[in-house]
């Protein structure tokens, strides 16, 4: 079966076709039928009155081809009814049929199409199964679009606080010679290196990044890279230089509230650091209750962290505690597991100031528990304090078998594991330069 024409031919047309004797006529007409209906009209239940005989008729004549077209109007019809189970099944499919009409342009269609309506159910194994082999797929047979497939996936593992993988693919698609895939992957470069702790490998990026959106006149990109170039200096201390960033960024930005708040917020942070305390906690009374009704919980969460911070600066002790507890449940609501469990260590870590071992028992055990973050560079800390507190709380046998996992655990850095034993007096969090990443999990604001 050939190619389809994916205009709306007439109802004449249309019936002409499927009336044919020719079962691949057939086959098209219904399809044509199918995306009419759907598309056009908005009725993708009516659809697959159609799509269900033309799928019939394919897959009696092996036309794998057209088998894998049903199944690709099969899961946008899913998609727009919201049933991303069913999606991610007919693509799967769909990617089965593309495989057996050896073309590996629909295989890889198909499975991108499945680990994009996995996100909505939230099954990671399956989103990074079908994106890596779509990835795999397409690289190996010159996909033309192999490169927006690496952005799109990075920016997922960005998400997910798998900050190496998302590195390695999005430092792959910004070599691209595509201008989208490189403009998008270079904006989420940006993030990714920030929240390494690569400032100085950021701000290369986004001034790059700022050069190439300022020649081609795009507004939104160039918003992207300026906000990237403010939160690099600011990680780099460069505050008065951040401030001026952001003066610029207002004059020229766009004027949408979302925008707005993020700036404000950013340059409560370039205020931070230049030990303008009381500027910076009236912008963060203004913006916060604005990330709340936009729902923006991963930029909440950053945003009470960084003011957690502050009042610990300050010497509120209850404010920053209270600013702690908020931040972790923000980080519950954004999804972001990694963030959950660097926010639960940072406030175990300022509970042990204050004696409350119980409570860092329970905060470090919620950490030490979850095997995903066992890599993490922090993790071993979540270790030592977990079993400074069992040993506070009179748990011998507890702590020593922790600290026992301390002494095994080898790092994914050179270095011992001796260096993250707490220390009397030493924060875990709160020393200046050692503070966790400031991006949310809408990425730069554009």
């Amino acid at each position: 079966m050939g190619g389809f024409n994916f205009g709306y031919p007439s109802d004449d047309e249309i019936w002409e076709k499927i009336s044919s004797d020719d079962i691949n006529s057939r086959v098209e007409g219904l399809l044509d039928a199918a995306r009419k209906v759907g598309f056009r009209d908005g009725n993708p239940l009516q659809a697959f009155n159609y799509l269900e005989p033309a799928c019939s008729l394919a897959d009696e004549v092996n036309d794998f081809v057209g088998l894998a077209h049903c199944y690709h109007l099969m899961g946008g019809m899913h998609a727009r009814l919201k049933q991303w189970d069913k999606c991610v099944a007919v693509h799967e499919a769909g990617a089965d049929a593309g495989k057996r009409s050896f073309r590996a342009d629909l295989e890889v269609d198909h499975l991108a199409f499945a680990a994009r309506a996995a996100i909505h159910l939230g099954d990671v194994a399956a989103v990074r199964r079908n994106f890596e082999l779509a990835i795999t797929l397409g690289s190996e047979n010159s996909y033309w679009n192999v490169d927006g497939l690496r952005a799109e996936y990075g920016r997922f593992l960005r998400k997910q606080g798998d900050m190496v993988s998302a590195r390695k693919y999005l430092e792959a698609a910004s070599a691209s010679e595509l201008e989208m895939p490189y403009a998008m992957a270079s904006a989420e470069l940006i993030s990714v290196l920030l929240g390494s702790g690569d400032a100085a490998g950021a701000l290369t990026v986004a001034r790059e990044l700022h050069s190439y959106a300022s020649y081609g006149e795009i507004d939104h990109l160039k918003n992207k890279a300026s906000y990237g170039i403010a939160k690099a200096l600011i990680s780099l201390g460069q505050y008065d230089a951040a401030l001026k960033e952001i003066d610029e960024l207002v004059e020229n930005g766009e004027s949408s509230l979302k925008h707005k708040v993020r700036v404000d917020l950013l340059r409560a942070e370039a205020l931070m650091g230049l030990d303008r305390n009381s500027e910076a906690l009236t912008i963060f009374a203004r913006a916060l209750p604005l990330l709340t009704k936009f729902k923006l919980w991963e930029s909440l969460g950053d945003a009470l962290r960084i003011r957690a911070h502050l009042h610990w600066e300050m010497g509120n002790e209850l404010d920053t505690e209270a600013d702690s507890y908020a931040a972790i449940e923000a980080y519950e609501k954004s999804g972001n597991d990694s963030r959950v469990s660097a926010g639960q260590l940072s406030l175990a870590d300022l509970l042990s100031k204050r004696g409350n071992w119980a409570e860092v028992e329970r905060l470090t055990g919620f950490v030490v528990d979850n095997v995903l973050q066992m890599f993490e560079t922090w993790y071993p800390s979540a270790l030592g304090l977990c079993a400074l507190a069992k040993a506070k709380l009179g748990k011998g046998d507890e702590a020593l078998e922790l600290a026992s996992r301390l002494f095994e655990y080898k790092p994914p850095h050179s270095g011992s594991c001796c260096q993250w034993l707490p220390r009397s007096g030493d924060s875990l969090w709160w020393r200046k330069g050692s503070q966790p990443s400031r991006q949310g999990d809408e990425g730069l604001p554009g």
